[in-house]
Order: C-alpha cells, then structure tokens, then sequence
C-alpha cells in the first residue's frame, strides 16, 4: 500500500462497517508494520501519534449493524 512507505506515517486505522472491529497498524522500531484489532465493546482503541483514545463502544455509538 503506497502510503506504507511514507516515513512520517507512523500507524493508521481500518475501521469496519459492517461488523464491531477496528484494525490499527502500527510501524515498529524495526520499520515493519503490525496489526493490532480491537474487537470488544470494553477495548480501549489507542492512537499514540495523536493521542487519541476511546472504548469500542464509543467509537461505534450510534451504529446499527
């Protein structure tokens, strides 16, 4: 994906439309990318690069699947 070579980019989120899940990737130390999900309504989703946090439920407030 042409934005994962983008050096400044250090982690980006997929949010799900159709089921409760959030996949956030994150560059580590080593510059490759890992997967972290969120799932649970309880998780607490975090964004470090702009200090961003919620619940799952939060996110999805008001979502009807």
């Amino acid at each position: 994906i042409d934005y994962q070579v983008m050096d400044t980019l250090q982690e980006y989120v997929l949010i799900n439309t159709k089921r409760r899940r959030i996949d956030c990737f994150r560059r580590n130390e080593q510059g490759l990318w890992v997967l972290q999900f969120y799932s649970a309504e309880q998780d607490f989703f975090r964004l470090y690069s702009v200090d961003f946090e919620a619940t799952i439920a939060e996110v999805y407030e008001d979502v009807v699947f």
